[in-house]
């Protein structure tokens, strides 16, 4: 996949502007969350919820956005959240989904999310790929979510995310750049989308994490 270089990712964006791969069709957001949703975000850190649930209360038009197949089983799908600190081996944290098509024919999605650090700066980002390669994905969302560690509260709170849907397509990613405070950073990808045709299950929904990192 395309996510180890982050520094050389980095480098680029600060240029040149971030560099997406084509695809028929392709949104993206920054997500300029304002203060009271971050503070909703923080509140529901770590409760027990499906991912239908968590849209419905942080992103209501994502929902009303996807298919009736994938957004039936994000109401079927757990939400997870970023490991505790006191929990992490400190390794990044990657993840994919097998599925077979009626006519035998194996695909899979690959998931993974990375960080890159220039001094304070921070660019981080996740994505999703399609194998064999080329297999064309009817609509791919990637969620990136960089969290900092609270030592008071013992747990991770929200700093900035960014997200990007692509259609037709056989990979997907979404990325961004911010400065970052000092402490110590996670970033935690969300990846959603819906198999080719006569796929089962129809869609998937899949988590990832970076390995953490210091600002100083």
């Amino acid at each position: 996949m395309k996510l180890f270089r982050w520094n050389v990712i980095l480098l680029a964006m600060v240029l040149a502007g971030m560099a997406m791969v084509p695809c028929v069709s392709a949104e993206e957001s920054g997500e300029k969350i304002v203060d009271t949703q971050t503070a909703v975000i923080n509140q529901l850190i770590g409760q027990n919820m499906t991912v239908g649930e968590y849209y419905e209360k942080t992103s209501p038009e994502y929902l009303m956005e996807i298919p009736e197949t994938l957004r039936k089983h994000l109401y079927q799908t757990k939400k997870e959240w970023p490991t505790p600190l006191n929990e992490q081996s400190n390794k990044q944290s990657n993840n994919s989904q097998s599925v077979m098509q009626s006519t035998r024919v194996e695909i899979q999605v690959l998931c993974q999310s990375g960080w890159g650090l220039a001094g304070n700066i921070v660019s981080y980002g996740s994505e999703s790929e399609s194998a064999p390669t080329g297999t064309r994905f009817p609509t791919m969302y990637d969620k990136s979510t960089l969290f900092k560690w609270n030592w008071d509260s013992s747990q991770w709170e929200y700093v900035t995310s960014t997200s990007r849907t692509s259609y037709l397509t056989s990979y997907n990613r979404a990325a961004s750049t911010t400065t970052a405070q000092p402490g110590t950073y996670i970033v935690f990808g969300e990846h959603h989308g819906t198999y080719p045709p006569f796929s089962e299950p129809p869609g998937y929904s899949l988590a990832t994490e970076s390995s953490i990192f210091e600002v100083s």
